[in-house]
């Protein structure tokens, strides 16, 4: 954990700290920062260890990149951000959670403001990595997540194709999440797209898994 350059968390905040998702591979450029590796870790690296202002500001960046009531799970600085992810939103709130136990200022941090970079879900309003005069308290964000996974979530992720994915096929570029009323299970995803942390897509001919979530490759 620590600034890098090369991956700022958003391009306006250069010199808030990243958490690196694995190392050697994922530990520079836009490949760094991923939001579920990210929040899985939070408790650990930050928490117990008692570095609260990393962990807010990693907390604050994220809330700030909520779509579609999703953190990206691939943040690259909100430039291309990806919302395919089904679980890392649930694992920033496991964090907020996490951090309002443990960390001096409780739940006051809820009441935290936050400039939201994607102030709408329609991609004609997208503000690139400049933000926007929209402000939200974490508590709102929080709110916005939970209304957002009731009434269902369904979009098409921005500028689907191959620049943004290679491997996928059309319709894994389709992100559909619901909530099973009776049990208040998150359910979601299609033969074509990878929503949970298994989330490889496969890329090989030989072992004929091109464009399905896999693992193997050639």
């Amino acid at each position: 954990i620590g600034v890098v350059r090369s991956a700022p968390l958003l391009e306006s905040i250069s010199d808030a700290p990243s958490l690196s998702a694995g190392l050697p591979h994922f530990s520079t450029g836009y490949m760094r920062n991923w939001g579920r590796d990210t929040f899985i870790s939070l408790r650990g690296l930050c928490l117990v260890t008692g570095r609260y202002s990393e962990a807010r500001a990693l907390l604050c960046c994220y809330a700030s990149c909520l779509r579609h009531g999703l953190i990206p799970n691939l943040l690259d600085g909100g430039r291309n951000s990806r919302f395919n992810a089904r679980d890392a939103v649930w694992w920033w709130l496991q964090g907020v959670q996490d951090y309002c136990k443990m960390a001096p200022e409780g739940t006051d941090f809820l009441a935290t403001h936050v400039n939201r970079l994607f102030p709408s879900d329609d991609e004609r309003s997208r503000t690139m990595t400049k933000g926007s005069n929209v402000m939200n308290r974490i508590d709102e964000i929080i709110q916005e997540i939970m209304e957002k996974h009731a009434h269902g979530i369904d979009f098409v992720e921005w500028g689907a194709g191959p620049r943004l994915d290679a491997h996928m096929q059309r319709p894994g570029f389709h992100v559909e999440i619901r909530m099973d009323p009776r049990t208040g299970f998150i359910l979601g995803g299609n033969l074509h797209n990878c929503g949970t942390w298994m989330d490889k897509m496969g890329e090989s001919t030989t072992a004929g898994n091109y464009g399905i979530p896999s693992t193997p490759r050639d």
